[in-house]
């Protein structure tokens, strides 16, 4: 496998220590989590990062590979927005109560 960017979330804060060894990579605080993005030369590279955090101590919440271009904060949970040329029905307003009460 070819080199990616990645996002790694760790829960908790990461070590001052930990953090000069990441300085390749852009790190951002959400609590109550540490956010970890950049580009790593393959999985090995991934691995590594990841049993290093795990050295520390560090619970890894998640791994997410991006896709070429993805911005770092964009909400991976989020759909994709449909495109506005296609077919699409409106939502129905909610009725109101015309009984005069």
């Amino acid at each position: 496998m070819s080199e990616a960017t990645y996002q790694v979330r760790i829960a908790g804060a990461v070590p001052a220590e930990l953090l000069q060894e990441l300085s390749d990579l852009t790190v951002t605080v959400e609590p109550p989590e540490t956010v970890l993005y950049g580009w790593l030369p393959d999985q090995s590279a991934l691995f590594g990062l990841i049993v290093r955090l795990h050295g520390f101590g560090l619970e890894v919440i998640e791994v997410r590979r991006l896709a070429g271009g993805e911005d770092q904060d964009q909400d991976q949970d989020q759909e994709p927005e449909q495109d506005q040329d296609q077919d699409q029905e409106p939502e129905p307003e909610p009725e109101q109560d015309r009984s005069g009460w």
